[in-house]
């Protein structure tokens, strides 16, 4: 059941967030399994972050489909923070549903709270300096966080060619200031 709960939980939360779960008529069983699977694993092992934390990933993919999983998956996020307090992971994902729930100052405390943890890890600034930046149109504050995420004990590692993009208008926005 465990590995089943991972394995579905995957493919369907990358179907969800490509759309293309519309395409199977079948969806909204696979769905309710996979729902089935994840409670059941964490029936089984209630104390394992893991279960808790693909529950909340696989209903914060699906709750543009299924609306009542938003609740499922803040509930599940939750859990998961309790039994796993400082896994940074968790409130990155968190905060990435609670932007999407559109709930921007939520989001914005979370961010504060992971970056408390540790301030030279570079991830926390770095998440929270681009939604400053990007979405609130705080771009002084935002760029000053993402320069710090950069010059931090472990700075942020670039990912993907947009995140260089970025970079290069906060460092314009740095330039002239």
């Amino acid at each position: 059941i465990n590995e089943q709960s991972f394995m579905q939980a995957r493919n369907l939360i990358t179907l969800f967030q490509n759309g293309e779960h519309q395409k199977l008529e079948y969806w909204r069983e696979w769905h309710d399994l996979v729902l089935t699977l994840s409670q059941r694993a964490i029936q089984e092992h209630p104390k394992d972050v893991h279960y808790h934390f693909l529950l909340a990933r696989f209903a914060d993919a699906a709750m543009s489909a299924v609306p009542e999983d938003g609740k499922i998956a803040e509930d599940a996020f939750h859990s998961a923070i309790a039994l796993s307090e400082k896994r940074q992971q968790l409130y990155y994902s968190y905060a990435r549903f609670l932007l999407v729930q559109n709930r921007s100052d939520d989001a914005v405390e979370v961010l504060k709270k992971v970056i408390s943890f540790d301030e030279e890890i570079g991830e926390g600034h770095w998440f929270l300096g681009l939604h400053l930046f990007l979405d609130r149109g705080e771009t002084d504050e935002g760029a000053k966080m993402i320069q710090r995420a950069f010059n931090v004990k472990t700075p942020y590692k670039l990912v993907q060619p947009q995140e260089g993009l970025v970079a290069a208008r906060v460092l314009d926005q740095l330039g002239s200031a």
